[in-house]
């Protein structure tokens, strides 16, 4: 077990209404079914999983922005914690544990 809770990221519908304005040569576009997963602070229980919200949704908001297209004019201006909320589904996962054994490596984008 490490010392990191995690949570699940998946489009919503606004999303990807959002991805099909852009022109970008993507060859697939998410679906709903698609996630990307996020190493957070250890959280004890739903208060921490509200505070943790709070505070990480815009930078993975601009994350997942970012990954689609780099031209900030395309992203929405209101990047508030309730439009995150409209524009993807999160699910929490309050114990990790990495079963890899290895040293964990980031790639920087």
């Amino acid at each position: 077990m490490i010392n990191r809770s995690a949570i699940a990221v998946r489009p919503r519908q606004p999303y990807i209404d959002w991805l099909l304005t852009l022109d970008i040569c993507d060859l697939r576009t998410p679906s709903t079914e698609d996630a990307t997963l996020y190493l957070v602070p250890w959280c004890e229980d739903t208060d921490d999983v509200a505070r943790v919200m709070a505070q990480l949704h815009e930078q993975i908001f601009l994350h997942e922005l970012t990954g689609r297209s780099p031209q900030e004019e395309t992203w929405p201006q209101d990047r508030s914690l309730e439009v995150f909320k409209q524009w993807f589904d999160v699910e929490f996962f309050y114990g990790v544990c990495d079963a890899a054994g290895g040293p964990i490596q980031s790639d920087d984008y």
